[in-house]
This record gives C-alpha cells, structure tokens and sequence, in this order.
C-alpha cells in the first residue's frame, strides 16, 4: 500500500484534505510546503534509501521519482524512516506533545527537537547527528569563513596544537598539503605570500575546516566525538568541540576524553602491558635458545625434547657442556646430529668453574633478537615460547617471565611448596593473571625483595650481547645470585612482562647448585650484592631494602650453619653498606628522537643510545614517530635497549615516572616541545637538548615564542656548528656555561667494500658517493650535473653512487638516467658504499645543515669529501696547517656553482695522488669523532648539575636520605594539588622520614593521603563531588569541602548509635544503623587496622553503598604472609584481649587508636572474600601529585556494579 485511502487513514493525521474546508486545504498545502523546504535545507532526507527500504514506493510510477512527497504526504504517519539515525516510531512514542500535535515527527526534530536535545533513534550517533546539523562552512560564506579562521587562531593560541603530531597521524592531511597550489610557495621571500600559503596548509585549518567533521584529533588528549556526546549544550550549539574546550570546558572542569580509556581490569591503577599493540602483521623474532650443561645427563633428553618440540619453531639451539664427566656430550651430540640445522653444539675441554660464565658464552654466541637460557635440569611446557614470545611485540619489554612448578627430580609437583607459597612475602594475588610493568616500579614493588624468576628456564629476555655486566669479573665469579643480578640490569630501563598460562617446571634434587648453598656464607654475602644492585642499578627505595633484609635475616636464622649463626648477621649482610650505595646510584637516561628514520639527525641519537648502553648506564629511547619507520635504521639500535613511543604530554610524564628517568636527552625541536609542554610545572628530570639547526628554519615571531617555551625547561644545550648559536644570541639566551658543542660521532665497525661489480661500475673508473636523505635541499639534482659537466670536460669515466631515501629518489626512480649515475635507494650500511667510492660528495644546500653525520661516516672509510661550506663541514674537514681531508666550496646565493664544482672533480679525477693524501687526512681526522669519547663527554653533562636539576623521585629520595635544610624544609618540591586545583609547594618540616604525615601543601594542607584519594575518586569516578559520600572518622575537612552531599560519622562507646554527637553520626563500623544502599560513597582512612573484625566491617559499608558506588579505605601492608590480629574483643563482656604487644596510633576524639591487626600479602584475596568482588589498589609514586617515596598511601576500591 503506497498511502492511505479515505476509509484507511490513520485517525492521528486527520481528516483528508479533500474533506477539508478551502482554507484548511491552502494552509495544508503551505505545511507540506514548509516542511519541504526545511528538510531540503538541511538536506537529511535520503531518497535512495527510501527507495530501497520500501520497494513499494520504488516501483510506484507516481512517487519513485519523488520519495520525499511520499514521505511528507504518507511516509511519516505510516511511520517509515526517513534516513539512517532517525527512528520515526521511536521518535513519536518518547514525545507524545509531538504526536498529539500531529505534525511531521521528522520535520519537528529538525525544527526543534535537536536544539531541544531529543533523541532521534534508540541508540543515536551523536557525533553523526552534530555532523549533519553542523555542516562545513561554503567557500562563498564569508561571515562563515571568517568564524572558521578565528576558531584557527584560539587553536593555535593556545599551543596545545602540535603539527608535527596531526601531520604525523594523519598523514593523507600532508600529502594533500604537500600537493596544493599553496605547498611551493611556502619559503617564499616575498614575505606576505609566505605567510598566506603556510596559513593555507598549516594543519590547523585542515582540521578547522574539514578534520573536525571526520572526527580527527587535534590532539591525544582530547577527543572531538567524546565530547560532543558527553556535552549536550555543547553539541546542539554548533561550535567547534576543541575551541569550546579550550575557551571554556578546560576551566569548567570539562572531561576531554573517556575517562574509562584509563581503567585497567584487575590490576588497579598499574602501568598497562602494551604487549601487543606496537608490531604490526607478523610478529616472530628469532630466539636464541642456551642449553648449559654440567652432568645432566639423567635429565637432558626430557630437557631438550621440550625445547625442541616447541610450538613456536623460529629458534637456533645453542648446546653448551661445561667438561660433563657423565654421557652428557653422547647425549647432546645426538640431538645436534637429529636438528643439525638449527643446532650448535659447543663442549669445553676444561670446567669453566662458574655456571654464569657458560651464560655469557652463550649470550656471545646468540644470534638471536631474544634469548632463553633453558637449564639442562629443568623442563617446560610446550607452549612456553609461544606464550612469551608475543610480549616483546612491546619494545620496551625487556624480560617476560612464566609460571613455575618446583617438581622432584623425577618431575613430580612438590605438593607443599609452589610458585604461590613462593611469592607469598611480595603478595602471590597479582601472579594470577598476566601482567606488565615498568622494571623500575616492579623492582620497587617486588623484584628488589624477591627473585620473582626463581629459575632462569622461566623466562626470556632481549638479547643483550653489549650489556657490560657480562664481562664484570666480579659478576662472573658468583655463584648464587648471580641470575637474579642480571635480571635487575635486564629490567631496568625497559619493562616486565609475566604470562600464567605457561609454565617452567624447576627440578630439585641433590645436585643442585643453588640448594645446596644455603647454609654457607656465600649465600648472604651474594644477598648483599644483589641488594647492592637493587638500590644502585634500580634505585629500589628504603623500604624495599628493609623487606629484602628481612627475608634474608630470617632465612640466616632458619638455614645458615651454626658456626655461621654464632657470627653476628652484619658480619655476611651489612643493610649500612646497602644504603651507601644508594648515595650514588646509575644515571637512567631517556634519549629521545624524532623517528627511526635515515638522517643524521636521526641517527647520531641512536648510536649515542648504543654508546651509553655499552658503558653501564641505563638507557631508554623515546620515538617520537612524526616519519615513517625505516626498520634497517631501526636495527642500528642495540637489541638490549627498550623502546617507547609517545607523541603527547600525558605519556611522557608517565614514561619519566614509572621509568624512573633522571636525565632526557632531546634530539629534535619538536621533542623539546613536548617536553616543555610536559613539564612547565612540578619536577622534571634534567634536560640536556641538542639543537640540530631547525631554528633556523622558523620566522623571527615563531623564534621567539619557541625559544621562550623550550628554553625554560632545558638544562643544557648542546649545539654541532657555531652558527647554531645565533638564535640564542639574538633573543639573549646565550649563555657560556649552558652551552656544550659536542660533534656527531660513530664506532668503528667493520667494512665490507660491495665489489664494483656488482653496482656496474668499471673497476678504472673515478667514483664519487653521495649518501644522505633523499630531499632537494641534498643537492642529488646539481650532482648530477656536475658529474655530467666533468665528464664532457675532462673526457674521464666518472661515476655517480646516489644513496639514500626520500622524494628525490622517488622523482628520479621514475627518470631515465645516464649509465654513469647509479641510484641505490636506502643502504643500511652506508661505509661499504663509501669504500667503493673514490670521494665522497655533499652539495648540500639544507639551510638546517649543521654537521652532516654522513661526512663523518666517509671519514670513517677512509674517504676525502667534496662539500659545500655550510654548518661546521668546513671544520669537519680541516686537517690542520690549512690542510683538508678533500675540498669545500662555497654557495652562491645558496645556489651550488655547477662550473667550480666540476672543475673540483675533474681535478681530483686526474690527480690519484692528490686523492690518496687526502685519504691520509680523512683517515687521520676521523679519530676526532669516536663515539666513545663523545659518549663520555655527554655524560659528564647528564652528570653535572643534577644536585641543581629539578629532583625526580630517586633524586626526592636520596636527598631525603641525607638531610633537608637545618633551618627551613627538609623536603620541598613543586606541583598541581588535586584538591585545590593548582600549582603549589609541597614541604616538610619533619627531622625523620614520615612524609606519610608531614609533606602538606602549602595551600589547602593536605596530605599525601588526601591527595592520593582525591585523584583516584576523580579518575574513577569524575561526578563524585555531585554525589552523596560517607567518611567515617574524618581526621580533616577535605572531603567535606569538597562534597556537595557529605555526612560521616565516629565512634562513642557511651552514647546510643545512630545518634548525633555534634556534627557527627554515632556509628559502629561493625554494625551501622543505616538503610542498604544508602550512600554512592562510603571512605574510611586509617581506619581498617584500628576495628577488630574487618570482616564484619567491609560487609557494613559494602551493604551500605548504591550501585555504581564504591567503598574507598587505606590501609597499609606489612611484610607478612598472612594478615594477623594484634588483639580481640569479646563481643559480650568488650573486654580487650592483647595477643602482640600494644600500639597506638592517633585518634581524632581520643588519646590514641589501639592499632588491632596486621595485614599481609593475603589481604586482596581477603576483600574479594568478604566483599564478593575483586579489589582495585592505587599505590604509586607522584612527585608532582605530592606523594614521594616514603609518603606513598594504599588506597583501597571496592566498586559496587550498576
């Protein structure tokens, strides 16, 4: 049926317009009139859907080709959709004022019901919805036009648009940029038009004027879809989400993005594994798997059948035997001989004497991206790569570890001691399920108190062939602790992954290496060192350090030998000697760059980063990742050496917390950028910057504001060439003792020269190699030209090597080329090209040119170079007593002169002897540029200055440690308090450590306590200052100013419950008087260990709680296995029964709280038994947040499901 007839009308439209008078036709035919011009000018209606959906209205002669008159004359009373989004039906049942007045639904929503935020569907798309009601401004509107570019202008005003970052995720949006008329004329001297066409392609207008509309972030923190859904005014008003955030919702207290996106399942507010979202399409690095054997043989085939069955196959096998006295080397050469593809097979005529030294063998031999040491003793599951593997696609995972089974040696369950039992001191509920951390935070948490891989099967790591520890003799000779040493230099500047769905299984029998130390002195000595390590290498704090000489304390006591225990327990473990190395802990340092990219810039950090990493230090690389990834630049980094990516503030103040880094190391302007972004307030690490030249690319206004912005937050600079200098000199930045300049550098590696042959290339030829970034400014174009003219001049056989990546490759590949210009592409090896080469060649005319790490390359070959006088190339190349290892020439007008230039070559070209003198030079010139010499002189500048450096909280910690200020502070710092919303000073005037109690802001005189509950209530639960809360026992009034709906309650043994004493409710925690679901809020701080049945306790507030609600309390936990009551009451006489020795802590209405138990590792699995659901834990350090170590609180949630 296309319509009703007379007798089928639905009663609800009304009469038909043939019964009607003439008047009420005419004003009928002016409705339909009017609706349909409303819905032409949004233009919302989709005929071809129309059509499709209702196959009667298409095969209708009448109205197939007028879908909308059907719609406006039948369609919408007989409740037919009208496009995607809006549900007729649904529309007319949730707005009865709408269907009683008899109007078109569709055209009441497009008139009215948007603006009045009505819902057109049952699930809407909003974000479609503000699109189709918001659409872009026509070329021809100029008041529209003119309100897009104000809405630019706040944008960028306010700095929180980076560039490189939206070009860097969207880079269709620079490709299109690049392509537009505008793109050439960028540089343009004719200043007016430069700065019309860098307006017309700056990234900002894109997403003003188109990327808003596709949903394109303009940056990570900020979400435009979010925000239009979750702000109703802001949506139906038509404004740009981002401008409105920035002019008004980032003062009203706006969320920018799902606040959800930040919750983890089950693991609290932890550090997210991020183990499976870096790698893209296949992940399967090579693993390098290290059999070490010493008389094994009764063990060995169960060992190597469950290496060799492996699910995961891309391994090599290397079989170690440390001079077997058993059949072990009959039994290993049988498995070489069965897998001798992938097998290697290595037996030592004398015994090597340590277990550690056949490791470092190994790794030496490795040719593996991971290594597993898979002991002849143990055995495994046979997925146990396969579930471990999969971790390292996170390239700061730098260790992953299983599940472990302590089996006898006939491979039987030891059914009174497991993996649990063993991880009991550090509490076993977060080994449930997997998980991952930052070394830095897990060594703090658990590693530095206990060895969390108690088997070296258990685990796999990233190959770290340089890791100086390997060839320490101090660390070669031990024989316990060894493993767990190493474990602590693996983790810690990368993270810690663990997977239970896997499992090592770890043999005891008598000949056990470890178990039968026990009871010797070497046992707590190497306990010492490993704590040594700990508080040195990871920084681990004091209270890590006392749990750990706990542990060792009371197994000296159970297991040492009685002629050990008559000795005093200092005399083996001195917890002195522990805390003196923290006095000079190991730098960690973070170098970031821009990407892993072909270009000098782009390379000299990463082998820096490699320098570093061979001289001890602890190393992160930050990728800024604004190009495309080369992965053979990718691979110059040393295998042991983490990596992250970031490309917003959030993300780095997290990556320098949990990381623990104490120094970054900036390598381009953009990253110096963020960094100041990141950290304009509160403690930073020290900021050593490197200046590149890109300063100079900027206009007079943009140099100024960078320098300001990125000069404020910088340490120290390092600069390459003296021009680089003249910014900070123009603007009075300059000054001596903050500037360094440092040149680029590398090591030598050997070369393996590529045969001319193979490049077709005459063996007599006269070849020069060009080697840089494939760009224009590189001078490929004008190379060839020279070469060109010098051939035609001199009648020699002058060959061109173009080597390199980038536009101009691309621009030539497609060109057809004289047979003597050879264009190679990318080479990863840059100096087997140059040793081809006669000369190396460099017309640059980069005006960012600073000192072109590929001219040190050449000179590492042996390679005079042709180059143009720009950066420090002049310098680069003096060999004194005005001597230069090859030629410099100067530009004309920042133009290469063709003619002078051929002529240099051509005179080279005749002169073989000129040629090899200056071979001599280069080689002699190179050795100014070893990179290890540069390394320590980069590190002399991350060294000095710390003390003056704005403290991380490593540095918080050690300055705690050695006293405060005699008559002033003993511990201050900067930051943001979440209560009072600000920049703020936190002090302590405490002459002990308890920061827990004595480090207040300056402002609202809060404490870390307070602090830590606030920031966690906002992120879990953003409204909550909207809701009802309960506190019981208050000890301050911060969350009474800070709620609308507050109430709370003590304690008084002599009046009724339920009363009010004042201000507060009478209550008993064991037995409130309120309803069930009463509060969407229920606090108690420090309040847990002082009740005497816990249990009874959580049961009471959970019952107490709404849905969507929580429980929040603090309370700390000790060093125990299991929780434990200090004291009893008996519930019907009161009386208190003390079964430890009394303590008392502070009570707000009394002289003191009986403090009644002691909660252990056990204690999650406590409250998930009491309350039904599992708890989440918030225990963090945040200097910026006022928590340092020693003040940090344990925040408890127990959320209650809507």
């Amino acid at each position: 049926m296309l319509g009703f007839g007379p007798e089928q009308r639905d009663k609800r439209v009304g009469p038909s317009t043939s019964a009607l008078p003439p008047g009420s036709r005419v004003m009928n035919w002016l409705t339909k009139i009017r609706d349909r011009w409303t819905i032409g000018r949004f233009a919302q209606f989709d005929g071809a859907l129309y059509c499709s959906a209702y196959p009667d209205v298409a095969e209708s002669k009448k109205w197939r080709r007028r879908p909308l008159g059907h719609f406006l004359s039948y369609g919408a009373a007989e409740r037919r959709n009208p496009r995607h989004g809006f549900d007729v039906d649904f529309y007319l049942r949730a707005n009865p004022d709408v269907e009683e007045a008899g109007v078109n639904p569709f055209v009441h929503y497009l008139r009215f019901g948007y603006r009045e935020g009505r819902a057109p569907s049952q699930a809407p798309d909003l974000f479609s919805e503000w699109k189709l009601f918001t659409p872009p401004v026509s070329r021809w509107n100029v008041a529209g036009q003119l309100r897009r570019w104000r809405e630019a202008w706040w944008i960028k005003k306010s700095h929180r648009f980076s560039p490189e970052w939206y070009w860097g995720r969207n880079p269709d949006v620079l490709e299109a940029a690049r392509k537009s008329f505008w793109w050439r004329y960028r540089k343009s001297r004719f200043s007016p038009l430069g700065a019309v066409s860098k307006a017309m392609t700056h990234p900002i207008r894109h997403f003003v004027w188109c990327g808003v509309y596709e949903g394109r972030h303009p940056a990570t923190v900020f979400d435009p879809r979010f925000y239009l859904c979750a702000n109703e005014d802001v949506r139906v008003s038509g404004s740009n989400p981002f401008v409105h955030y920035l002019r008004h919702g980032i003062h009203e207290g706006r969320s920018a993005r799902d606040v959800r996106e930040l919750h983890t399942s089950g693991t609290g507010l932890e550090l997210p594994g991020e183990e499976f979202t870096r790698a893209e399409g296949e992940f399967s690095p090579k693993v390098s798997v290290i059999v070490p054997n010493f008389n094994h043989a009764g063990y060995l085939p169960q060992r190597l059948d469950s290496v060799y069955a492996q699910t995961y196959q891309n391994v090599e096998v290397i079989l170690l035997d440390d001079c077997s006295e058993d059949d072990s080397q009959n039994i290993l050469r049988q498995y070489r001989d069965t897998y001798s593809e992938n097998t290697r097979l290595l037996c030592n005529e004398t015994n090597s004497g340590n277990v550690f030294r056949q490791w470092a063998r190994g790794i030496e031999l490795a040719t593996g991206d991971l290594v597993w040491i898979a002991e002849s003793d143990d055995f495994c599951d046979l997925d146990f790569l396969e579930k471990l593997v999969g971790f390292f696609r996170d390239e700061a995972v730098t260790l992953a570890y299983s599940d472990v089974s302590f089996v006898d040696e006939r491979g039987r369950a030891l059914n009174d001691f497991a993996y649990e039992h063993y991880l009991a001191p550090v509490g076993a509920s977060r080994w449930q399920q997997s998980h991952t951390a930052t070394g830095f935070r897990e060594a703090e948490r658990a590693f530095g108190v206990l060895n969390l891989v108690p088997n070296t099967s258990g685990c796999v790591f990233r190959n770290p062939a340089n890791l100086p520890l390997l060839q320490d003799p101090s660390w070669l000779e031990l024989e316990i602790c060894g493993d767990w040493v190493f474990y602590l230099h693996l983790m810690r500047n990368g993270k810690v992954s663990f997977n239970p769905e896997t499992r090592n299984y770890y043999r005891f029998h008598g000949g056990n290496a470890s178990t039968k130390t026990y009871s010797e002195a070497a046992y707590y000595r190497e306990h010492e060192i490993v704590a040594e390590a700990a508080a040195r290498v990871s920084r681990v704090p004091e209270s890590t350090l006392e749990l750990h000489a706990d542990r060792v304390r009371t197994f000296w006591g159970q297991q040492a030998a009685e002629d050990l225990r008559s000795r005093a327990f200092e005399d083996f473990y001195d917890l002195e000697r522990i805390r003196s190395a923290r006095l000079d802990p190991e730098l960690s340092i973070m170098v970031g760059l821009y990407s892993f990219s072909s270009g000098g810039g782009e390379v000299l950090p990463i082998r820096l980063a490699n320098a570093l990493y061979k001289k001890g230090f602890g190393v992160t690389v930050l990728e800024f990742r604004r190009a495309d990834r080369n992965p053979d630049v990718r691979q110059f980094l040393d295998s042991g050496i983490a990596v992250v990516s970031c490309d917003d503030e959030d993300t780095l103040r997290r990556y320098v917390r949990d990381f623990g880094i104490d120094v970054f190391n900036s390598h381009h302007l953009s990253l110096q950028n963020l960094f100041s972004d990141a950290f304009r307030e509160g403690p930073r690490p020290r900021h050593v910057a490197v200046t590149h030249g890109l300063l100079d690319t900027l206009t007079r206004k943009e140099l100024s504001a960078c320098l300001a912005k990125v000069d404020a937050t910088t340490d120290h600079w390092v600069y390459g060439a003296d021009k680089n200098l003249l910014p900070f000199k123009k603007f009075d930045r300059f000054a001596q003792d903050r500037f360094s300049k440092l040149p680029n550098g590398m090591e030598r590696i050997a070369i393996s020269p590529v045969a001319r042959e193979e490049l077709g290339v005459p063996e007599d030829a006269f070849v020069l190699c060009l080697i840089s970034r494939a760009m224009v400014e590189k001078g490929w174009s004008e190379a060839i030209e020279v070469v060109a003219l010098a051939r035609d001049r001199s009648g020699q056989d002058i060959h061109l090597l173009l080597v390199g990546a980038g536009e101009e490759y691309d621009r030539l590949e497609k060109v057809q080329l004289p047979d003597h210009v050879h264009l190679l592409g990318f080479r990863p090896n840059p100096l087997d090209y140059y040793s081809v080469a006669d000369m190396a060649f460099l017309p640059s005319i980069y005006r960012a040119e600073t000192f072109p790490l590929t001219i040190v390359e050449a000179l590492f070959a042996s390679r005079p170079v042709i180059a143009s006088d720009v950066g420090d190339v002049k310098q680069m190349l003096a060999a004194g007593d005005g001597e230069v290892a090859g030629a410099v020439f100067a530009l004309d007008d920042w133009r290469i002169p063709v003619d002078e230039v051929a002529g240099l070559v051509e005179r080279f070209a005749g002169d073989p002897a000129a040629v090899s003198w200056a071979s001599r030079l280069a080689w002699r010139k190179s050795a100014e540029f070893e990179m290890g010499e540069i390394a320590d002189r980069y590190a002399t500048l991350f060294i000095e200055g710390q003390e003056e450096s704005r403290e991380t909280s490593a540095m918080l910690n050690l300055r705690r440690e050695v006293g405060g200020l005699a008559d002033g502070p003993t511990l201050q710092g900067p930051g943001f308090c979440p209560i009072c919303a600000r920049p703020t000073v936190y002090r302590s005037f405490d002459t002990g450590d308890d920061w827990f109690n004595s480090y207040r802001c300056q402002f609202c005189d809060s404490l870390p306590r307070d602090r830590a509950v606030h920031h966690v209530m906002g992120t879990l639960y953003p409204d909550w200052r909207s809701r009802s809360l309960h506190e019981s026992s208050p000890c301050n009034e911060l969350l009474e100013r800070a709620s609308k709906d507050y109430s709370a309650s003590q304690y008084y043994e002599d009046k009724p419950l339920g009363a009010d004493v004042g201000k507060f409710r009478n209550e008993d925690l064991e037995n409130m008087t309120f309803p069930d679901e009463k509060f969407d809020f229920v606090v108690a701080l420090e309040v847990m260990e002082h009740v005497f049945r816990p249990d009874h306790v959580v049961r009471e507030m959970y019952r107490c709680v709404r849905p969507g609600g929580a429980v929040i309390f603090t309370t700390c936990l000790g060093g125990w296995e299991t929780s434990r009551p200090r004291a009893s009451q008996d519930p019907e006489t009161g009386e208190v029964s003390h079964l430890l020795e009394p303590v008392y802590h502070g009570n707000p209405i009394a002289e003191g709280a009986l403090l009644t138990w002691d909660f252990g590792s056990d204690f999650p699995r406590l409250l998930e038994r009491w309350s039904g659901v599992e708890p989440i834990l918030w225990y963090e350090v945040d200097d910026r947040m006022g928590v340092p170590v020693g003040g940090v609180p344990w925040i408890w949630v127990l959320p209650k499901k809507g």
